[in-house]
């Protein structure tokens, strides 16, 4: 029960009865972590991609869920070279040319629909600027957890076209928590681990518990990940072709680091994307929206950067670097530092590699972090889910 089967149990209950099952924690990577009287977050930034004007935000208005979500203002600026700039800004490292070439690809980001082409390979066809290298690959890093290289034109246009439409960032007052507790209230959650999902000729019969009770059900919504699914399917039950895909699916993988500081160091609500840095590729202070995330008279940041090897101790030490050539003279405490990744990534399939909702098997479908759709994070989540609710009930 992480967010997307909350969300996706949230939207369904209204025409079907639900259960949803959760050994541990109840919103998995989507809730506080209180910490030194801080609150930290499992996994999450506690904030949504497109803010109140996204895909979750549609979920909770159609469900009647009260949320209280601050949009950014502005959505973000680019720290380069020391200095801090809004997206309008960054024309002034354009020539004229340039500037008219930055034109013509966005127009292709929003209104082509892409493919497989990299979008770094994208970019530098059409640009060769290193400003705009610089900037491209800090937003692809702190929004997905991806490389420009490693992201197909298809999915990174989709993204760009989805900020557009929807919106940038918007900060959730109370933490995560405060949408996760939103999301529990009136939810049949049985606290037990799910043990086998039954399969019989190629459609869902229902599970089975750690304590071996079954439940007949014939719809199953796994949000665990499309290998966790098939695990507890068992491999006979797919084609070979679509188990290809699982063996070659890549995780987003990443490493945030929690910082207190009694000084402000972002004058905005929305994000500051750093350019100029060997790791960090942003940072948020959600406590500009809301002060009571850290204790009082201090400010709580967190930093996000992928995790670019295996060697996680000088990751580690590189972002660590990174921060202190951020904060410069300002006195800071380093609260806690989270990796993610093997079992516990940022995303279980990075942009592009996401499966759809409809799995081979009738009745079995997907929700979360390797079904996700359209956009970023918990919105791209979202937007699976909604699509999703509308297969459903569409007979119904």
């Amino acid at each position: 029960a992480g967010i997307g089967g909350l969300l996706a149990g949230t939207l369904l209950q209204e025409k079907y009865s639900i259960k949803i099952f959760e050994r541990g924690i109840i919103g998995g990577r989507f809730r506080n972590l209180p910490y030194k009287g801080f609150q930290l977050s499992t996994g999450a930034f506690h904030a949504l991609p497109h803010g109140s004007t996204g895909f979750t935000a549609e979920i909770l208005n159609k469900a009647h869920i009260p949320y209280n979500i601050v949009d950014g203002d502005p959505w973000g600026t680019f720290l380069i070279d020391g200095k801090q700039y809004r997206f309008k800004n960054l024309y002034s490292f354009l020539s004229y040319m340039e500037k008219f070439k930055v034109s013509k690809v966005l127009f292709d980001m929003k209104f082509k629909k892409g493919d497989e082409t990299p979008s770094g390979e994208y970019l530098n066809d059409k640009l060769k600027n290193d400003t705009v290298n610089r900037v491209v690959k800090a937003f692809c890093g702190f929004g997905m957890s991806i490389d420009p290289d490693d992201i197909p034109t298809r999915s990174f246009f989709s993204v760009v076209r989805s900020l557009y439409k929807y919106g940038g960032p918007g900060t959730i007052v109370g933490g995560c928590s405060a949408l996760t507790n939103s999301l529990v209230k009136g939810k049949n959650i049985i606290k037990k681990r799910v043990k086998e999902i039954v399969i019989e000729n190629n459609e869902v019969k229902g599970i089975i518990d750690s304590e071996d009770n079954f439940y007949e059900d014939s719809i199953v919504i796994s949000d665990i990940g499309i290998k966790g699914t098939v695990k507890l399917t068992g491999k006979k039950h797919f084609p070979s072709g679509y188990l290809k895909k699982i063996n070659n699916l890549k995780e987003a993988e990443g490493i945030k680091i929690n910082i207190a500081t009694r000084e402000s160091i972002i004058d905005h609500n929305g994000v500051l994307i750093t350019c100029d840095t060997e790791r960090v590729e942003g940072l948020n202070q959600v406590t500009n929206v809301d002060p009571s995330l850290a204790p009082k008279g201090y400010h709580l940041i967190m930093s996000h950067q992928t995790l670019r090897s295996s060697n996680i101790k000088k990751e580690i030490d590189l972002g660590l670097e990174d921060i202190e050539k951020i904060f410069g003279d300002k006195d800071y405490e380093i609260l806690l530092v989270q990796t993610f990744r093997n079992g516990f990534p940022v995303n279980r399939a990075v942009s592009g590699d996401d499966f759809d909702q409809k799995t081979p098997i009738k009745g079995l479908y997907l929700v979360g972090d390797s079904a996700k759709k359209e956009t970023m994070e918990v919105d791209g989540i979202s937007k699976g889910v909604l699509e999703l609710y509308e297969t459903l009930t569409s007979n119904i």
